[in-house]
């Protein structure tokens, strides 16, 4: 056993400095910076800090907190933005040891956790965020974080260390916050754990004492509202998701002529009916809400659809746009095509894995407090990049390092069990789903490839 604890130590320590050169390979190589994303507005919230100017943590919709670690780190350190960028890449390894940590917590499997780091580092896209200069990288480290720390507490029995796992947990959610809005509603996976434990008194007790620090400072002291010099609510966010306007259905802009006219018909209409002539932002969340509403109740099988399509298309073969313009328009120069393979293989790989590796038992997952736990996270991190507003491919990462993966590791046993005849149902379920999947991927090709070339094709042109 020790001699296995050594070897595992060594092994972990090698693939971990190799994510690390990875990471830093990826930034030398890149080019594109303010080109990614809201990168430019963190940018120039960064500009702003060094020549002394007041920036706001937040700004409307976005998340300016990088720009003030790059600043820190700057004063630190002077200099370029090479140091902050190393810091990333730091904290993306860190990532990945939090997320090995948590498998082999739960597994104490040494073959487990070694698979959780093989696949994370492996998967491109979340190796290319080391490079980006925004939020999804510190996200992903703060759920990762509350994942090594959740587990734990779940376990603990002593009253002084529930205490303490409760106030870390409590502290990563609110830190969180000031990167990104994914754990502000975190409480719901706790609720969920209330109901599904309800004969066990002391759990209850426990998770519903995390649950009240949590939802009063959301509420009251909520960083995004209270630091926010423009702050707008969710309604246009829900606008995107919830009706047909953005792109091809589901997407956070206004992309169809004819979907520009309607929307323009409509918001025409709607400002005579209640005698405005000038929109503000409250007159514009009550025209968006009344077209969410509409929609959903005049066409709820095309909404029902369009959700159905958003999670489908977020975990589609179309590459993830920040990172094919970061690869293909690298100083070594990379053909589309192949930049293309370089993000899309892993990606599929670690995709189809977690099919084949998915638990189809429910009371099995019900009955495994550790896997409910996993399981309500995934689904509610789901719900967050492709039900809750309009999807995007970039917002997938998140999902596959602190959901998929740990899944993959966790019940890899699962897909050698599969050829065994007493598993062939559930080979033939995972299978239909694995063809589903493919067929998506092909009509999205063909929509890429033949009827919105112009569109996906902007970006290598």
């Amino acid at each position: 056993m020790k001699t296995n604890a050594a070897q595992n130590k060594i092994f972990i320590f090698l693939i971990l400095s190799v994510h690390f050169l990875i990471c830093v390979l990826f930034y030398l190589n890149t080019t594109t910076f303010t080109e990614i994303s809201e990168s430019a507005s963190v940018f120039n919230a960064y500009y702003c800090l060094l020549n002394g100017e007041k920036v706001y943590p937040f700004f409307a919709y976005w998340f300016f907190t990088p720009a003030f670690v790059a600043y820190f780190i700057h004063m630190i350190f002077g200099g370029t933005l090479l140091y902050y960028f190393i810091f990333q890449c730091l904290l993306s390894t860190v990532t990945v040891c939090l997320i090995y940590r948590t498998v082999f917590n739960i597994t104490k499997s040494y073959r487990s956790a070694q698979i959780t780091v093989l696949l994370s580092v492996v998967y491109t896209e979340y190796a290319l965020l080391s490079s980006v200069f925004y939020n999804q990288l510190y996200e992903i480290f703060f759920i990762s974080l509350f994942l090594f720390l959740i587990f734990p507490f779940n376990d603990e029995t002593r009253t002084v260390r529930i205490s303490l796992y409760a106030v870390l947990i409590v502290l990563v959610i609110y830190t969180s916050a000031f990167f990104r809005k994914s754990l502000m509603f975190v409480y719901l996976i706790f609720f969920a754990l209330l109901i599904l434990n309800l004969k066990d008194k002391k759990y209850l007790l426990k998770f519903a004492a995390l649950s009240v620090p949590v939802i009063v400072l959301m509420t009251f002291f909520n960083p995004y509202k209270m630091f926010n010099s423009n702050y707008i609510g969710n309604t246009e966010t829900l606008f995107w998701g919830h009706t047909m306007y953005g792109g091809h259905g589901g997407e956070a802009a206004l992309l169809i002529p004819e979907n520009i006219e309607r929307y323009n018909r409509r918001l025409k209409e709607f400002m005579e009916k209640n005698n405005l002539t000038d929109m503000t932002r409250e007159s514009m969340d009550e025209f968006e809400k009344e077209e969410i509403i509409g929609f959903i109740k005049s066409e709820p099988h095309r909404w029902v659809l369009l959700q159905a399509r958003k999670i489908l298309y977020t975990f589609g073969v179309v590459p993830e746009r920040d990172g094919l313009l970061m690869i293909y328009k690298g100083i070594v120069p990379v053909h589309w095509i192949v930049a293309s393979l370089i993000l899309q293989l892993p990606y599929a790989f670690i995709l189809i894995l977690f099919i084949l590796s998915l638990d189809l038992n429910f009371k099995e997952i019900i009955g495994d407090r550790r896997k409910s736990i996993l399981y309500l996270l995934g689904i509610y991190l789901i719900a967050g990049i492709s039900l809750f507003g309009p999807y995007q491919e970039r917002y997938r990462p998140v999902v596959f390092i602190c959901f998929f993966i740990p899944v993959i590791a966790l019940n890899y046993s699962k897909i050698m069990n599969l050829f065994r005849k007493e598993y062939r149902k559930e080979l033939v379920t995972k299978m239909a789903l694995i063809l589903l999947l493919l067929a998506v991927w092909l009509y999205q090709a063909y929509e890429v490839l033949i009827i919105y070339h112009d569109r996906y094709f902007k970006i290598v042109q």
